[in-house]
């Protein structure tokens, strides 16, 4: 590095400057080696520190329009953050968006100066700054001084409001009547209950008695009702309750939801004329936004996507009722907000989601909405700037904003980190009733392992796992081998995204997929140092359930074109591609070659035998949950999977008889209030790893800034 005494014009960035004029980097007044192309980048990204920065516009910018890889382009970023000394799990300049781009972090200050004449300055009157320096630290002192110090500036407040001990899951909040309503649960066994509590008095009351699992409670926009469901699937009822001017339940009406699918109530229409719903995620997509009328009980859609995605599942009506907020499924893991004039019926906003969001308020000016989800991301989205910006920060564990209580002030959850872990259980086959006085003893790990969230898959046909773990809001692949040490051998930008791995017959490999890419970390026994995943197709292609074939070369994959899905297997030696069977999003072949199952975009599974060399259907055997391929698994002659029913995860099982017919369901509990339900079987056969829900202690907090 060397000393510079030319005249500079650019920008100041903490410690380090950008000279445009002569197209050098600097760090304290000294100048540092750097590419052309990263002084490109670095100055692309500076300038438009207001935007998110696309990969076309990199492209069009920094390679002169000249076709770049996004290995690449993430290349040039990770060699800018090495310069910058920046961090991509904790960036303090460069973050990742998901399929957007790169946002600008730091502060900016433009400079015009001569450095030289600067310090000809110092030398010059270095005796007077002195003196001045001092007299100015005298002031300094004296305005200071407690009798003379200003009242400090306001910083982000964390108030509790919910210490029960257990799990406060969802809350609504009034500001006509400053009341929470809240849903509680004790254990994660236990039904969800009803609570209220007045935020002028801090009392709490509990409202329900039963065991019936309560859900979607809201209040009116006067305050003066409160609508809730109980119960699950056909069996779920909705009721109004009503209270007086002291608070307290006057009546409590029922009312039906009749509808040829399922619906879920998204709160109160600001008339207080009928409320909001949704879809069901069990309902064939794509979802729309629906009206109920309570005097007329019709439902009329307000929205009718065409896109490949879920569609509509989450809207939410302005204060003033004038526009109504949509959160958009486009397709896999791609969302967008469009936002409605629910007078002219124009879209006034359609702008893609930063991240995927499961909830979303209004401001409390209505100037735009707050978007949030359980991995603690949070964004505003203003209609005057019609873009994101991340500036609410969220306290450590704090998830899923309900609320905003205020110009700066919100109403979210906040737990203790540890909802999620993983347990190893018998084969339930291996199991059975015991009807004897002898105890029947079975050998598995207690694994409680830190940070163990997601996606467990045995390695090879020892007891190694590896699984996706959560630190910090940090997402990584860990490895446990069989000498039970842990070691992280991928880390990802974002703690979203993630939708399945997959380990290779001879346990030397993994594969993944994010965001419909598919990566593959190679030698994972040897791996020291964790690195981003290494992407092996583009992004612009949309990969699901990846399964290594035996020869842990070859994996298949559902592969989208549009709409329509196809099973295609992938040579990872010279990614060569080929076509397997057309229309199906997931897939498994049996060792013998010769049977596989495999499930339709209805979630329809089917037996398939090969004949003449090609794949064809056998027979059907029922609708599973889920697709993906944590969620079944196809072992010697038994199809497993899970479902959910009343709140009980069951791990089912059928028998697959090549050529001839299938067995009958049989399911066995695997815990309560389960909302993760991936697992994977040794391959001998004789142990269970599966996602298991804790009882994590949570409250709802209000956060001022």
């Amino acid at each position: 590095m060397e000393e510079n005494n030319e005249i500079r014009t650019g920008y100041r960035i903490g410690e380090f400057e950008l000279c445009t004029t002569s197209e050098q980097f600097f760090k304290q007044g000294n100048r540092i080696a750097i590419e052309p192309q990263l002084f490109s980048l670095l100055h692309l990204l500076v300038t438009n520190r207001a935007n998110i920065v696309s990969r076309e516009q990199i492209e069009r910018v920094v390679w002169a329009g000249r076709p770049a890889t996004d290995e690449s382009i993430r290349a040039a970023i990770k060699k800018l953050r090495d310069l910058l000394g920046d961090n991509a799990r904790a960036p303090l300049f460069i973050k990742t968006i998901p399929k957007q781009g790169y946002k600008w972090l730091a502060s900016v200050e433009k400079i015009s100066a001569s450095s030289l004449a600067q310090k000809q300055q110092r030398k010059v009157f270095k005796p007077v700054l002195i003196v001045l320096m001092i007299a100015v630290l005298v002031l300094l002192l004296w305005i200071f001084s407690p009798k003379h110090l200003p009242d400090a500036a306001p910083h982000n407040t964390i108030e509790q409001l919910t210490q029960l001990s257990g799990s406060e899951i969802f809350a609504d909040y009034n500001k006509a009547s400053q009341q929470l309503v809240f849903l509680h649960r004790e254990s994660n066994i236990s039904a969800q209950q009803l609570y209220i509590k007045d935020l002028m008095t801090n009392e709490i009351q509990r409202l329900s008695w039963d065991d019936k699992h309560y859900t979607d409670s809201f209040w009116s926009p006067d305050g003066k009702q409160l609508v809730f469901t109980s119960g699950f699937g056909p069996q779920v009822k909705h009721f109004v309750a009503s209270f007086d001017e002291n608070r307290s339940v006057t009546e409590v009406t029922p009312f039906e939801i009749t509808a040829n699918t399922q619906k879920y109530i998204l709160g109160w229409q600001h008339n207080q004329s009928g409320l909001w719903l949704a879809d069901e995620v069990t309902n064939p997509p794509p979802h729309s936004i629906y009206r109920f009328d309570f005097t007329t009980q019709d439902i009329e859609p307000v929205s009718l996507p065409n896109v490949t995605g879920r569609g509509d599942y989450y809207a939410a009506q302005s204060r003033n009722g004038k526009q109504i907020a949509i959160l958009r499924e486009v397709e896999n893991n791609q969302s967008s907000l469009i936002i409605v004039d629910l007078t002219s019926n124009d879209v006034i906003a359609n702008q893609l989601l930063p991240f995927t969001a499961n909830r979303m308020v209004w401001l409390f000016d209505d100037s735009g909405v707050i978007i949030s989800n359980f991995f603690g991301q949070a964004a505003t989205f203003k209609l005057a700037n019609n873009g994101f910006a991340f500036d609410i920060d969220l306290p450590p564990n704090a998830i899923d904003i309900y609320a905003s209580c205020g110009e700066r002030c919100v109403i979210l959850r906040q737990h203790n980190g540890d909802y999620l872990d993983l347990k190893e259980v018998p084969q339930p086959k291996l199991t059975p009733m015991n009807e004897s006085e002898t105890p029947h003893l079975f050998n598995t790990r207690v694994l409680k392992k830190i940070g163990a969230q997601d996606l467990p898959q045995y390695v090879g046909e020892g007891k190694a796992l590896v699984y996706a773990s959560l630190e910090a809001n940090q997402l990584a692949l860990t490895l446990l081998n069989n000498s039970n040490q842990e070691q992280e051998i991928v880390a990802f930008d974002t703690p979203e995204g993630l939708s399945a791995i997959t380990a290779s017959f001879d346990g030397n490999r993994v594969a993944g997929v994010v965001d419909g890419r598919l990566f593959i970390v190679n030698d994972i026994h040897s791996i020291k140092t964790v690195h981003p995943p290494k992407f092996v197709s583009k992004a612009l292609e949309r990969l699901e359930n990846p399964v290594w074939h035996e020869d842990s070369v070859h994996i298949y994959l559902a592969h989208y074109v549009g709409n329509s899905p196809a099973i295609i297997k992938l040579n990872t030696q010279t990614n060569e591609r080929s076509r397997i069977i057309d229309g199906f999003v997931s897939f498994k072949k049996h060792s013998d070659n010769k049977n596989a199952i495999a499930i339709d975009p209805s979630l329809i599974a089917w037996h398939l035998t090969k004949q003449d060399g090609q794949w064809q259907k056998v027979s059907a055997f029922g609708q599973v949950h889920s697709a993906n391929v944590h969620r079944w698994e196809y072992l010697g002659d038994v199809f497993y999977y899970t479902k959910l029913e009343q709140r009980v995860g069951l791990l089912c099982q059928r028998t697959i008889k090549p050529q001839t017919s299938v067995g009958e369901e049989q399911c066995t509990a695997i815990g309560k209030n389960m909302f993760r339900l991936n697992f994977d079987i040794q391959p001998n056969d004789s142990t269970v790893v599966m996602v298991e829900s804790l009882s994590a202690q949570s409250d709802i907090i209000r956060l001022t800034w």
